[in-house]
């Protein structure tokens, strides 16, 4: 997925000027025209399969990925499991809580499945 940005032509200059929206499309379906003009765009699933299932503690204890909600809407994310947690994140956005959860995890020194 990219973001494709929207263009007008504009009579005075006869140019195409960038409106400053954007249209998310399949890279495929993108003028090749204006590749150069694409930026990369990720979908919650893409956030998710970056992040380590598993991450080891000190210990070499596997803690799996979990996520659920909390109180309200927040959303809750962290490694471990009923007596051992790292990395607990939460947010009111899942977006925000993926991102962050991924800089959490590159900070750490662990490795993502790029």
């Amino acid at each position: 997925m990219v973001w494709v940005p929207n263009w007008t032509f504009n009579e005075r200059s006869r140019q195409f000027e960038p409106t400053g929206d954007y249209n998310v499309c399949f890279r495929y379906a993108a003028y090749k025209v204006m590749e150069e003009e694409l930026t990369p765009a990720f979908t919650v699933e893409d956030l998710l399969c970056v992040l380590p299932k598993i991450l080891y503690d000190n210990h070499g204890h596997g803690l799996p990925i979990n996520m659920t909600t909390s109180t309200g809407s927040n959303w809750c994310l962290y490694w471990g499991n009923p007596h051992t947690g790292i990395g607990w994140r939460d947010s009111n956005s899942l977006v925000d809580l993926l991102t962050e959860a991924i800089e959490w995890v590159v900070t750490k020194g662990y490795k993502l499945n790029v």
